[in-house]
């Protein structure tokens, strides 16, 4: 994990068994995981410690997750804004849009798939997967094996070319240049598909689909994410390279 400190995540679900293996989950992904069975129980604990992230139930005994989130939202202000994701047992309808009214961050269906949890993480706190997928490292270590030589070419072209992209980014995303914006962030994705930069390649479609919708100014966060990753796949991309 790339923290000074373990990230902490607490769940707020009135089902034993439901806190228990999501707790277990997390802990082996190297999280430190509280748990509480009620909203008030979670009220409580967000204010008595700072959470990373918060799994939250819509529906328990004592204070549900509605007004939980709603009180932690009143507590926080403008201070901290501590990710919330509400755990439904439907994630379409009038529940989901309650959910998003009283401040939650996002919603997930019961019990957390896999997918979900890694894609939940990964959004609010740190990426779990690998930088650089295996089909592709699996593919860039062949291509060394046969000729160095090619796979440092092939290496040093994405990070020329990725610089230059992520320069004509951060230029479109702070004039607010939606063309430009989808245009730049659609060839670094193809290039980073290459590669098998995995999340760089995610952000980039993100803020593509952002400039082909003409709303280039909601690209601020993205930028943020796409220079976190961006960095991380570099480095591994470069130690890959010395071989």
């Amino acid at each position: 994990m790339p923290s000074a400190k373990p990230l902490r995540v607490l769940i707020a679900d009135d089902q034993a068994i439901n806190r228990k293996l999501t707790s277990r989950r997390l802990e082996r992904l190297g999280f430190v995981a509280d748990s509480v069975e009620n909203g008030l129980e979670a009220v409580e604990a967000v204010g008595r410690g700072e959470y990373d992230l918060v799994f939250m139930d819509c529906h328990m005994p004592e204070m549900d997750g509605f007004r939980a989130t709603e009180e932690i939202r009143k507590r926080e202000g403008t201070a901290r804004h501590t990710p919330i994701v509400a755990l439904t047992a439907s994630a379409v309808g009038p529940e989901r849009e309650r959910c998003l009214a009283v401040g939650m961050d996002e919603y997930v269906t019961k019990p957390i798939s896999d997918a979900d949890l890694s894609r939940i993480l990964s959004r609010y706190i740190v990426d779990t997967r690998p930088v650089i997928d295996s089909a592709a490292t699996t593919v860039l270590q062949q291509i060394g094996e046969g000729a160095q030589d090619v796979l440092q070419e092939v290496i040093d072209l994405y990070l020329d070319d990725a610089a230059t992209r992520m320069e004509a980014i951060r230029k479109a995303v702070a004039d607010r240049d939606s063309p430009s914006l989808a245009a730049a962030a659609h060839a670094l994705k193809s290039s980073s598909g290459n590669v098998g930069a995995t999340r760089v390649r995610e952000i980039c479609r993100e803020l593509e689909v952002i400039g082909q919708a003409g709303r280039a100014a909601g690209a601020e966060k993205l930028l943020a994410q796409l220079e976190s990753e961006y960095e991380r796949a570099g480095k591994e991309l470069r130690e890959m390279r010395r071989g």
